[in-house]
């Protein structure tokens, strides 16, 4: 909810006949609480709940007194002499507070004015430390008038000149710097509140709070004024914002089993006995938008989530509680093939959850478990869920692998003879392959790439591949053999 300010006006006072040029001294005012967001700023009380719509202006009030001796607000004066017939149908008068303008005077005063009479106009509740500017025209030629400016609180002469009513038409501008001594007002709020909740404060003689902005309690309003002529005012009152969410019950039950892929949910708050302006709840937190929770803008993990009834924190009632987002389990599953050690079935593991279940061309058995016995090969799907709920998809493969060893070259070292009577036979050596030889005669080990034969004839090697079972069978090597004895 935006809040209004309107303009507060400057209080223009005019002082007719009055001969010779008087300060005023300094008036203790009461101070005075309005509305500055309703039209005609009208007057508040001193208590009032937090959530109120409007904001609390702080005026001293009345800026002067009946007599018109006294003031509590920085001001400026202005007195004209030698008033002209233009004075009160033709001439007026604009202040400008910076670049603002505060509204033009026109018909000077009400009353009919004697040549020879002086007259004067103060202008309270102005900004010290801004500029001021007056705009003096006219409509009409006729004699020119001569003014003077000071602050309403001393003699001493801002500016003063000649007010030129010569031509038919025209307006001239004359000029008060920023900072001029016009008197200087301040407030003291106790205890202090944040910046947020002073609106405006201008040392013009008001300041402006917002109750949403304050911690609910009583706060004690000091306003303090200086002539810088040699007088000071003070007022004090105090003010009450309360709370009225204090009393009331606030709760939220955080919604379970979420997942990161699960779609928003609504947060929905358990509220009664609230009797403020603003009794509708709003949630606050890391994946929180617009009364929703949505684990996919959150992710994963634990985050406080807080229910606020009330139009802010401060003014209002708030209880926070921790929405759990799980995890996505971690799935994976092996792939395998099928062998000729295994041509019909083998078996894939998935693993990073408390329960899976399998699809894919052939299950065999264990569809619902771990680890799936599978008939054929392609693609398996296991979705696995993890202890909190949430799930994720991995996907095994099964091919087939039933290559044999490739068993060459072979050779025969040499021919078994008397004098030689063992021969070397061998094949290629190959990674990951064992072999078995079969034959007339074999000395020693039967089952490496090469064996020593003690006679000649055929040796057959039969090579397993020792991933897949799978062989190449009877390789024959010819040993040739010649123990002929030649007699002589």
């Amino acid at each position: 909810m935006m809040k209004k300010i309107f303009a507060i006006a400057l209080l223009l006072v005019c002082l007719t006949n009055k001969i010779t040029s008087q300060s005023l001294g300094c008036l203790s005012p009461t101070l005075v609480f309005s509305d500055p967001s309703q039209a005609g700023n009208p007057v508040i009380s001193s208590t009032i709940n937090c959530d109120f719509s409007g904001y609390i202006r702080i005026r001293s009030s009345p800026v002067f007194n009946g007599a018109l001796t006294q003031g509590n607000t920085p001001c400026i004066r202005i007195e004209t002499s030698l008033t002209n017939g233009n004075s009160n149908t033709n001439n007026s008068m604009v202040l400008f507070e910076g670049s603002t303008s505060t509204g033009t005077i026109c018909s000077t005063c009400p009353v009919s004015i004697p040549n020879n009479s002086l007259f004067t106009l103060y202008w309270p509740g102005l900004t010290p430390s801004q500029s001021h500017s007056i705009a003096l025209c006219h409509n009409t030629a006729t004699t020119n008038l001569t003014y003077t400016v000071y602050s309403c609180y001393s003699n001493v002469i801002l500016n003063s000149g000649t007010w030129s009513n010569a031509g038919p038409s025209g307006c001239q501008t004359l000029t008060i710097p920023a900072n001029t001594a016009i008197g200087s007002a301040s407030y003291v709020v106790s205890p202090a509140v944040p910046p947020a909740a002073i609106v405006q404060d201008f040392g013009a003689g008001y300041i402006t709070l917002d109750p949403w902005q304050m911690t609910p309690g009583l706060y004690t309003i000091t306003y303090n004024f200086n002539s810088q002529n040699g007088c000071t005012a003070t007022a004090t009152r105090t003010l009450l914002i309360a709370n009225p969410y204090i009393t009331g019950n606030t709760n939220f039950t955080a919604p379970a089993n979420l997942c990161p892929y699960s779609g928003c949910v609504n947060l929905v708050g358990s509220i009664t006995g609230y009797t403020g302006a603003y009794a509708f709840p709003s949630f606050s937190g890391t994946g929180v938008a617009s009364n929703t929770f949505c684990p996919s803008s959150s992710g994963p993990g634990t985050f406080p989530v807080t229910l606020q009834v009330g139009p802010t924190a401060v003014c209002g009632k708030t209880i926070t509680n921790n929405v759990t987002v799980n995890p996505l389990p971690g799935a994976a599953s092996t792939s395998a093939s099928l062998t000729c050690s295994n041509p019909f079935t083998t078996t894939l593991t998935g693993s990073g959850g408390v329960s899976y279940n399998w699809t894919g061309p052939s299950i065999v058995s264990g569809g619902n478990s771990s680890n799936v016995v599978v008939g054929a090969t392609g693609n398996y799907s296991v979705v696995v869920t993890s202890a909190g709920g949430c799930t994720a998809q991995a996907v095994g493969s099964v091919g087939q692998n039933t290559t044999a060893p490739n068993v060459s070259p072979n050779s025969v070292s040499n021919i078994i003879t008397c004098a030689n009577p063992q021969a070397t036979v061998s094949v290629a050596p190959a990674s990951g392959v064992t072999y078995a030889w079969s034959g007339p005669g074999i000395s020693g080990s039967s089952t490496g790439a090469a064996i020593t034969a003690t006679a000649g004839g055929n040796y057959n090697v039969v090579a397993t591949n020792t991933a897949n079972g799978c062989s190449t069978n009877s390789t024959i090597i010819n040993a040739a053999q010649n123990t002929t004895i030649t007699n002589t």
